[in-house]
Formats: C-alpha cells, structure tokens, sequence
C-alpha cells in the first residue's frame, strides 16, 4: 500500500486545490475499508495492553512492528496527499479517531 499510494500522489502538483482522477479507485477502496483497517492494526500492535498509564514508559518495540508502524504512517501521509478530506473523514470517525489519538500520544 505504501508504494501503490506513493506512485499516485506524484502527479498531485497542490494538495489543497487539485483533485487527481483516481482510475484505480484507491482512494474509494480506502473510504470504504477506513484506511484499510492500518490504524486499527497499528492500534492492536502498539496498545495490545490497552492506553498507557499517566507514569507509562513505553517499552522498546521490535524492528518488525517499528517497520510495520512507519509504513502504516507512510501510507495515511500518501493517501492525505491523494485526498485530504477522505483522511480527514475516515479519522474522524467514532471509534477510529480515538485508535488515532491514543496511537499518536504513545508514538509521541
């Protein structure tokens, strides 16, 4: 997914004015899935434990799931560059803004 949004966000000259032509329907696919279900994947493998504690000291995560977590960044940066809107409204939604929220303070 990473390399397939990067290659359709290269002809996107302004984020904010042009709309692309979508021929593949990525960006459909990915409304209609939430993103793909990647923060909820991100979700589960960070926060297994449910949200951290106030006095969390977040462990040291294995190579594999630090791979997996900046690929899933990488590709919700490329498709908010394909269509903005689209990421705004898929984490947005109910349960998946809070995912967001608790995956963003624990990789802050």
């Amino acid at each position: 997914l990473v390399a397939y949004s990067a290659i359709l966000h290269y002809d996107v000259k302004d984020v904010f004015n042009s709309k692309p032509q979508d021929t593949t329907q990525l960006v459909c696919v990915l409304r209609q899935t939430e993103l793909a279900g990647i923060l909820s994947l991100v979700y589960a493998l960070l926060l297994h434990d449910g949200p951290p504690r106030h006095s969390f000291i977040p462990p040291i995560l294995p190579p594999h799931i630090l791979s997996i977590t900046a690929a899933a960044m990488r590709t919700i940066n490329n498709v908010s560059i394909l269509n903005l809107k689209i990421v705004q409204t898929c984490l947005g939604a109910e349960g998946i803004s809070l995912e967001f929220r608790h995956v963003i303070s624990f990789l802050l």
